[in-house]
């Protein structure tokens, strides 16, 4: 995960953060009062759209991120004492046994490319916690990958606000090393007034099967909850139907 994200930071509200984040929070929500959280971390905030909204309902929330210009962009958004943002790579925190609950949403999993990755991961996430303190996450289903997207260019995202176009062609193939890892290869065509600007962008996102995550689960001293798919208020998740798995942990004592 050697990416530092800071050009998608500049695009991410027009391009990713433009959904109503609110359905999801208040499903957080109601998670969180079962186990009586206060203090939260938010494990690859971006720019911090859920810690944001978690602070509104007066929860405790830092948010971390890799990209200086996310957070950056997340501080400049924010306006709650109890809501802090600082940069860091969520596999290495420094916080030990400070929080009631982690969440990591979005894509954030995905760029977990490598075990190894995952390992340092877990392991950064479980020391962070609490005593049975939880941990929600989503991965993307890897026996959900369209191959009809696959090694072709298509049109991908397109934003069109006062002055700022944002377009992008994408092109997607599997990884010759792990075949659930897609390279994602958008051209970004911008336009703000009269200033046109392109970039190319080279990005490595892994898919997961259950089972893989299951075992990391199990590995670094887990619980399951309940595994969702698709949304937090989705049914049980189901590998043959839903493209994303929503997973409901919480930390045991390790052995």
């Amino acid at each position: 995960m050697a990416e530092d994200f800071n050009f998608e930071a500049k695009i991410y509200d027009y391009v990713w953060g433009s959904k109503d984040y609110h359905p999801e929070v208040l499903a957080l929500d109601r998670i969180f009062k079962k186990f009586s959280v206060k203090d939260i971390l938010d494990a690859g905030c971006g720019t911090g759209n859920h810690a944001i909204l978690l602070g509104e309902l007066g929860y405790n929330v830092i948010g971390v991120d890799i990209s200086e210009e996310m957070v950056k962009r997340a501080k400049g958004k924010n306006k709650w004492e109890n809501v802090k943002f600082f940069v860091e790579d969520i596999r290495e925190l420094n916080f030990r046994e400070e929080f009631d609950a982690t969440i990591c949403l979005g894509v954030t999993i995905a760029h977990m490319v490598t075990d190894r990755d995952m390992d340092m991961f877990f392991a950064s996430i479980y020391n962070a916690l609490r005593s049975e303190g939880i941990f929600i996450f989503n991965a993307k289903n890897a026996k959900r990958i369209d191959e009809s997207l696959l090694n072709k260019l298509r049109p991908g995202e397109y934003v069109n606000v006062e002055d700022l176009r944002i377009m992008s062609l994408d092109f997607v193939s599997r990884d010759k090393e792990n075949p659930n890892v897609l390279i994602w290869e958008p051209i970004w065509f911008i336009k703000e007034g009269s200033t046109v600007d392109f970039i190319r962008r080279k990005i490595k996102l892994r898919w997961f099967y259950k089972d893989e995550i299951m075992s990391f689960i199990k590995k670094h001293n887990f619980r399951v909850i309940e595994v969702l798919g698709d949304s937090l208020t989705g049914d049980t998740f189901d590998e043959t139907i839903h493209s994303e798995m929503y997973f409901v942990l919480q930390k045991s004592n390790k052995v």
